[in-house]
C-alpha cells in the first residue's frame, strides 16, 4: 500500500520537479547565487559605470544647450515669469532679483525699476483713450462713409435709428458728384428730376401743368352755419330732465367705446343732438378732447353717407351740413377745429372713390366708374372742399403717382358728364389745372351738344 501511494505522488509532480533533486529550503539562496551570478570582473564593471555616467551627462548637456536666438527670449520668460509671481506674492515689482525686500533697502545700491511694472498704467491709459477717441480714429483698413455717396434715412423698424443708405455704383461721369452725401431730407428739387418733370409738362400741354398753389382758405366755408337756432321751448324743468339725459347718452357712447371698443353709432348722435337741441343748446362735456373729436368725425362719415345716399331721414331729419354743425356744437369743438375734421373726411372719401373708379377703369367696368363718381360727386356736393385747399393738393399728389395721364382725363371728362358744377373741383383732386382745363371740357361739350343736335 505505502509503495503504491509513493508511486502516484511521484507520479503527480511537474517533470521539472521530478527531474531536479530534492533540497532543503536552506539551499534557495545557493540556487539564485547560482542563477543570477555575474560573469565579469570587477574592473570591467567599472568601466561599464564610467561609460554610461560619460553618456548621461553628455546627454543632459546636449539638452540644456538652447537654439540660436533663443536664449534672450528664454530670458525675457524668465524674468516676465518672476515679475509675476512677485506681484501675485505681493513684492514690488521694481525689486528685480531681490526676494527680502529689508536687504534691498539696506544693500546701499538703489533697486533696478522694472519695466513690467507700467504694464498696467498703460493697459489703463489704452483703454481711456479708445473710450474717449474711439469713433473719431479712422483706421487706415477700415471703411468708412466719409467717401461713399448716399444719405441717412431713419429706420422705424430699428426704432427710428438712422442708418447710411449709399447709392449705387456712380458711372465715372457722375463719380465726382456721388462723393458728396445728399441732406437728410432727401432729393434735390431744382435737379434733374425737376427738369425731367418741367419737360414732360410742356409736352402733355394742359394736363401736364402742375395745379395752383393753395390759396388762403376762409376760417369758415359757405355751407357752416355759425350758431344754430335753438326755436324750442321748454320749461325749466323740463331743461333740466332733458340735460341729464343728454349726459347719460354722453356717458354709454363713451362707456361703450372705451370699455366694449365700440364704434359710436348714429343712433346715439342723432339722440344726442336731439336732446341738446330739445334743451335750449345745451353743451355736454365729453371726458377727452381725442374723444370729443372721434364722435364728431363718426357724425360727419354717416352725414358723407346720408348725402350720397340722400337718405336725410338717418340724420333726424336734419340736412348733414346742419346735422355736423349742430353736433360740433353740442360737443364743444371749436368751429375751425371741425371744419379741419370735416375737410379731412371728405378728402379721404374722394380719395377711396378714385382709387375705387381706377380699379373699375383698369377692369373695364363702366358701372362701377359711375358709382365710384356718384359717390365723389356726392361727398363734394354735401360738403364742397374750398378752392385750393391743402386737402385737396394731398389728394392730387397721391392720385398722380398712382395713376396715369390717360385715365385722369377719361374720368375727369366722365365726371364733368355726370356733375358740371363740381367739375373744377373734381380737376384739383385729379392734379390738373382747373384754369386750364375746363375750357377744354366746356369745348368737348359744345362738341356733343351741337352733335346732338345734328342727329
Amino acid at each position: 500500500m505505502l509503495a503504491t501511494a509513493a508511486n502516484a505522488a511521484v507520479a503527480c509532480l511537474p517533470p521539472a520537479a521530478a527531474a531536479a533533486a530534492w533540497r532543503p529550503r536552506r539551499h534557495v539562496d545557493n540556487r539564485l547565487q547560482q542563477k543570477y551570478r555575474s560573469v565579469e570582473s570587477a574592473a570591467q564593471a567599472a568601466a561599464r559605470k564610467a561609460a554610461a555616467k560619460a553618456a548621461q551627462i553628455a546627454q543632459q548637456a546636449q539638452q540644456a544647450q538652447p537654439p540660436a536666438g533663443a536664449g534672450e527670449v528664454q530670458r525675457w520668460m524668465d524674468s516676465a515669469q518672476r515679475s509675476a509671481q512677485r506681484w501675485w506674492e505681493g513684492q514690488p515689482a521694481y525689486s528685480v532679483g531681490v526676494s527680502n525686500r529689508q536687504q534691498a533697502y539696506s544693500s546701499g545700491a538703489p533697486p533696478s525699476p522694472s519695466a513690467f511694472g507700467w504694464v498696467p498704467l498703460a493697459l489703463a491709459a489704452s483703454v481711456a483713450f479708445i473710450l474717449m477717441f474711439g469713433r473719431r480714429i479712422r483706421l487706415p483698413w477700415g471703411g468708412g462713409r466719409r467717401g461713399a455717396g448716399g444719405r441717412w434715412v431713419m429706420d422705424r423698424s430699428l426704432g427710428g435709428k438712422m442708418i447710411f443708405i449709399p447709392d449705387a455704383d456712380p458711372t465715372p461721369a457722375s463719380a465726382a458728384a456721388a462723393k458728396q452725401p445728399r441732406p437728410l431730407w432727401g432729393d434735390d428739387a431744382a435737379g434733374s428730376g425737376a427738369a425731367a418733370a418741367a419737360t414732360a409738362a410742356a409736352d402733355a400741354g394742359p394736363w401736364g401743368a402742375a395745379p395752383p398753389a393753395p390759396a388762403a382758405v376762409p376760417a369758415e366755408p359757405d355751407w357752416w352755419q355759425q350758431a344754430p337756432r335753438f326755436l324750442v321751448y321748454a320749461t325749466a324743468e323740463r331743461k333740466q330732465e332733458l340735460q341729464r339725459q343728454a349726459r347719460a347718452v354722453l356717458r354709454q357712447l363713451e362707456d361703450a367705446k372705451l370699455l366694449q371698443g365700440l364704434d359710436y353709432p348714429l343712433s346715439g348722435l342723432v339722440s344726442l343732438r336731439t336732446l341738446c337741441q330739445e334743451a335750449g343748446g345745451y353743451q355736454v362735456k365729453p371726458r377727452t378732447e381725442s374723444g370729443r373729436d372721434a364722435m364728431l368725425r363718426a357724425g360727419v362719415k354717416a352725414a358723407i353717407s346720408a348725402g350720397q345716399e340722400g337718405l336725410f331721414s338717418m340724420l333726424g331729419g336734419d340736412h348733414p351740413a346742419k346735422f355736423v354743425c349742430g353736433l360740433a356744437h353740442d360737443l364743444g369743438v371749436p368751429d375751425r377745429r371741425a371744419v379741419t375734421i370735416v375737410h379731412a373726411e371728405v378728402a379721404s372719401t374722394c380719395r377711396s372713390a378714385l382709387i375705387d373708379a381706377e380699379a373699375a377703369y383698369r377692369s373695364s367696368n363702366q358701372s362701377d366708374i359711375l358709382l365710384a363718381l356718384i359717390r365723389l360727386a356726392g361727398a363734394l356736393q354735401t360738403f364742397p372742399l374750398p378752392r385750393g385747399s391743402a386737402e385737396a393738393e394731398l389728394v392730387a399728389a397721391g392720385i398722380a403717382k398712382q395713376t396715369s395721364v390717360e385715365f385722369r382725363k377719361s374720368i375727369f371728362f366722365e365726371f364733368g358728364a355726370v356733375s358740371p358744377d363740381l367739375a373744377a373741383l373734381a380737376a384739383e383732386l385729379l392734379g390738373f389745372n382747373p384754369d386750364l382745363v375746363m375750357p377744354v371740357l366746356r369745348q368737348r361739350q359744345a362738341a356733343a351738344a351741337a352733335q346732338q343736335q345734328k342727329v
